[in-house]
């Protein structure tokens, strides 16, 4: 224990010293390039932090899809998800609204559902939209298609693989 506050006591006047030593010249035009580059992205991420308001970003996607403009018009996207939901047939089950990352600023959020007919059958269905925190911006809904919502087997394997699985 004595040993870490020895070298911590040694290193930092040493670093110090060594700083002033080294001279602090005029900035070259990459130093001052960076530390604008560096000020951008703190702008950026000062944007970031009002929008969130406290909450998560996958939150503040999540609301920012319901909220947005219904495409048939008449409501936002959360009223018109219930009336496609209302005028399926079947039993609707096991809703779910989640969001993912899609890059650095998007997120996809989705809306998850499974319908139960009459006979017992499940079929999965769902929404989703691209979600742009920075630019504020909701991309209308579409249907996700099979691989999206996991409904194809072995999506992930390779061609020769999922041929080795079919022939055995």
């Amino acid at each position: 224990m004595k040993t870490r506050y020895l070298w911590i006591a040694v290193s930092v006047p040493a670093v110090m010293a060594f700083a002033v030593l080294a001279g602090c010249g005029p900035a070259t035009e990459e130093e001052i390039a960076y530390s604008k580059s560096q000020e951008g992205r703190q702008q950026q991420r000062e944007h970031l932090q009002q929008i969130l308001e406290g909450g998560t970003e996958e939150s503040v996607a999540i609301r920012m899809a319901k909220t947005a403009p219904a495409p048939e018009g008449g409501g936002n996207c959360d009223r018109w998800v219930a009336h496609q939901t209302h005028v399926a047939p079947g039993n609707v089950m096991f809703p779910r609204w989640e969001a993912k990352h899609n890059g650095v600023e998007r997120l996809q959020v989705q809306y998850t559902f499974t319908l139960m007919d009459e006979n017992g059958g499940a079929t999965k269905k769902g929404y989703a939209w691209t979600v742009d925190l920075m630019q504020k911006t909701v991309s209308a809904p579409r249907e996700m298609t099979a691989v999206e919502l996991g409904l194809e087997r072995d999506s992930h394997l390779p061609r020769k693989q999922i041929e080795k699985l079919n022939v055995e």
